[in-house]
């Protein structure tokens, strides 16, 4: 998984961005690749389809805010990561795509670790983290994890679950 952080970090370092939150669909647009907004049904949040070199995400607008920057963060996983290993080009990412399905391969399954892990280091870069956590807790206000977690989810426009995972992961929270 470090290899993964070090190419979210990389890539947004090559596009000078290191503010939050992390313009997403910025990223897509400035890698070419097409963003659609597509009525995907409710068991579907985004899909990536590369056609003859051509990449096109698209995301289901029916779902918040919150969740389609990390579907789209998700589906731009699978084309830095995941492009030269499936033959026919299509990534389809199940509302439930953090669960294991019966039906889903090893391979399935690494994959789709390894998107979300993509998509949490470039919406909530590590050393964006730290910063805003630091000045968390140097100001006046007395921070509970849960209003850190609040906080910090709002700041990076993802959601509470999203960012207690990756506070968690970074450590930051369980100690």
């Amino acid at each position: 998984m470090k290899s993964i952080e070090e190419k979210g970090s990389k890539l947004l370092d090559s596009l000078g961005l290191k503010y939050a939150p992390i313009p997403i669909k910025k990223i897509v647009r400035e890698l070419d690749i097409s963003l659609l907004s597509f009525d995907l049904g409710d068991d579907v949040s985004g899909a990536l389809v590369i056609e003859n070199g051509n990449a096109r995400i698209g995301y289901n607008p029916s779902e918040s805010e919150v969740r389609q920057r990390f579907t789209i963060a998700h589906e731009l996983g699978h084309y830095i990561l995941h492009r030269d290993e499936r033959k026919d080009g299509l990534f389809v990412d199940n509302v439930k795509v953090m669960f294991r399905r019966q039906n889903s391969t090893d391979k399935e399954y690494r994959q789709e670790r390894e998107a979300n892990a993509f998509a949490a280091s470039i919406l909530m870069p590590e050393d964006l983290i730290r910063k805003e956590f630091e000045l968390l807790m140097e100001s006046e206000t007395f921070f509970t994890d849960e209003n850190m977690v609040r906080s910090l989810a709002k700041k990076f426009k993802v959601s509470n679950i999203a960012m207690t995972f990756r506070l968690t992961n970074l450590g930051y929270l369980g100690k």
